[in-house]
């Protein structure tokens, strides 16, 4: 009887740590700013995550102002009001799309649509690429010039190396035109 309570109780903690891992991997993949408000299991027995909502029969029910299938997306509405299919009418300066959910990037900068943030091109950085970093400004120049340098001097040197050797000849010219005479 003890030996059997022992079996179950080695098989319980082996499920539970199973398990814990396989939530604590799936926790791994969300963001850090993202903070987990419900988990659930549904019929089949998927993990059901939602990040900023509830779950309600296996489907998760977003907060205000979030969508997406688990709640993971934010919505940068101008106003309270909304459509009757739950979008926005106007978005805040620098979001667009239906739900105002997609940043617009400047300066050639690309969307990410998993952050919801802007992946900026050098020297540019911020949310929206809008900030110029200088140092970043610098560094692109200087590199020009790493590479512009050599070459320049490369085209230099035998420009300086043809004007010595036409002044030589130039002399040695004047100099017999003098002895001729």
């Amino acid at each position: 009887m003890l030996l059997n309570f022992i079996f179950y109780l080695f098989i319980l903690i082996t499920i539970d740590a199973i398990y814990l891992k396989r939530v604590n991997a799936s926790q791994r993949e969300i963001p850090r700013k993202i903070r987990l408000k419900h988990i659930q299991r549904d019929i089949q027995n998927k993990l059901i995550i939602c990040y900023k909502g509830r779950v309600v029969r296996g489907v998760c029910v977003c907060d205000q102002n979030y969508i997406g299938k688990f709640c993971e997306r934010e919505m940068h509405c101008l106003g309270f009001e909304r459509t009757e299919n739950g979008s926005c009418y106007n978005c805040k300066e620098n979001f667009w799309g239906i739900n105002c959910d997609r940043p617009k990037c400047k300066h050639g900068g690309k969307e990410n649509n998993y952050t919801q943030k802007c992946q900026c091109i050098s020297p540019h950085s911020g949310v929206h690429c809008e900030v110029l970093r200088v140092e970043d400004v610098y560094y692109h120049y200087n590199t020009r010039a790493y590479i512009i340098g050599p070459i320049g001097v490369l085209l230099i040197i035998p420009m300086v190396i043809c004007f010595i050797v036409c002044e030589r000849n130039a002399r040695k010219r004047q100099i017999n035109r003098i002895q001729k005479t």
